[in-house]
C-alpha cells in the first residue's frame, strides 16, 4: 500500500476556496496547477493501523486519526501525501521543502468534510501543487485502497506528439444543430469533438461521416482535425464514452484518445 497524507492550514498555502471550487454533485474536487479537478469517486477507508485514508482517483492522503482537527504534511511520519498521474508518474510528500495541509472539518453519517492543500514533488524534481482542495460527504467504505493513476469517472485523454493531454474537466452539451459536443480541458488547452445525436454506437470517420468534427485549441489558435476516427460505445450509467484519433490541418496527430463524461 502506498502511503499518504492530508495536510494542514499553513502561512504559504491558503486553504479557503474560490468560485471555481463550490459544493456541489463532486465531493472531491481541487486545482492541480491551473487545472480543475472534479470527481464524484472518493472514499475513505482506515489502513491496518487504524491511520485514515482519503481516496479519489490518483490522489490519496493519510492521516494518523479520523477526528476533526488540522493535520500537517511533513518529509516523513504518518501523515503523507501522493498523486499518481495518468502516465504513471508519482509525486509525493518525501521532500525536503513539503509545505501543506488537511483539515478535517466534520465527521457526519454521510462521511468527512475537509479541505487542503500542499506541494508534491516527483523523483525528477518536477513540482505539482493542489490548492483549493476541498472534499465533502467522503463516505467510509470497506474497499480496498485503490492504485493511484487508475481513471476517474470522468476524464478525456490523449497522446499529443507523445505527450500527454489528461482532463479530468469534461463537458458535454447537446447544442441546438442537434450535435453532442464534449470538451476537455488541459493545462491551457482543449480538445473537442461534436457528432450527430442520432448516431448509434459504431466507429465512424471523418470523411465518411459529415456530422463528425474534432479539435485541438491552445490559446487562440485552432487546429481542425482533417482526418481520424471515433469509436462511440453504447451509453451505460449515464455515461458517454468512446475512443478517438485524429490528424490536424497542420500535422498535429492525436492518437490513443478516450473520453468519459456524463
Amino acid at each position: 500500500m502506498k502511503r499518504f497524507i492530508l495536510l494542514i492550514v499553513i502561512a504559504t498555502l491558503t486553504l479557503s476556496c474560490s468560485d471555481t471550487i463550490t459544493r456541489d454533485e463532486p465531493i472531491f474536487q481541487t486545482m492541480i496547477d491551473n487545472d480543475v479537478y472534479r470527481s464524484q469517486d472518493a472514499f475513505a477507508a482506515f489502513d491496518d493501523e487504524e491511520h485514515l485514508i482519503i481516496q479519489s482517483g490518483g490522489i490519496m492522503f493519510k492521516t494518523e486519526s479520523d477526528q476533526p482537527g488540522v493535520y500537517t504534511l511533513s518529509e516523513t511520519g504518518v501523515n503523507s501525501a501522493q498523486y499518481e498521474t495518468l502516465n504513471d508518474s508519482v509525486y509525493t510528500s518525501q521532500h525536503s521543502k513539503i509545505d501543506g495541509a488537511v483539515e478535517i472539518l466534520e465527521v457526519h453519517e454521510r462521511g468527512y468534510d475537509g479541505k487542503f492543500n500542499f506541494n508534491l514533488v516527483n523523483p525528477a524534481g518536477d513540482t505539482v501543487v493542489m490548492h483549493k482542495g476541498a472534499f465533502f460527504d467522503v463516505p467510509l467504505t470497506n474497499q480496498e485502497v485503490e492504485e493511484p493513476g487508475e481513471l476517474p469517472t470522468e476524464y478525456l485523454i490523449a497522446s499529443i506528439e507523445g505527450m500527454n493531454f489528461e482532463s479530468h474537466d469534461v463537458m458535454r452539451t447537446e447544442t441546438d444543430d442537434d450535435k453532442i459536443l464534449i470538451v476537455g480541458s488541459f493545462d491551457g488547452a482543449e480538445i473537442s469533438i461534436s457528432y450527430a445525436q442520432n448516431l448509434e454506437a459504431g466507429t465512424y470517420t471523418i470523411a465518411d461521416e459529415p456530422s463528425l468534427m474534432m479539435a485541438y485549441f491552445e490559446g487562440e489558435n485552432s487546429n481542425e482535425a482533417v482526418t481520424g476516427e471515433l469509436t462511440i460505445n453504447p451509453i451505460a450509467d449515464d455515461l458517454y464514452t468512446g475512443e478517438f484519433t485524429f490528424e490536424t490541418e497542420f500535422g498535429l496527430e492525436i492518437t490513443s484518445g478516450q473520453f468519459s463524461v456524463y
